[in-house]
């Protein structure tokens, strides 16, 4: 199964946001696991790197975007 994930569902995983962070966790897991094949935009990275660099630091939010590469495929916004 292919899934797009939103900004929100990354940010509520990533800094274990009420109430949705649970979940949010499980959803990257599956991603994780390969269970599913999930994507993010490419204005869904910038967005979390500015919000964890903001809530963290600016090497948090770097290790993150790393991170997020490696399980995640990017799709361009162009249409």
């Amino acid at each position: 199964m292919n899934a797009l994930i939103d900004t929100n569902v990354i940010l509520d995983d990533i800094l274990g946001r009420a109430p949705n962070g649970e979940n949010a966790r499980k959803i990257s897991l599956l991603v994780t696991d390969g269970l599913i094949n999930g994507y993010l935009t490419a204005n869904c990275l910038t967005d979390i790197f500015y919000i964890v660099s903001k809530n963290c630091n600016e090497v948090t939010a770097k290790k993150t975007i790393k991170n997020l590469l490696l399980s995640f495929a990017v799709v361009s916004v162009d249409g």
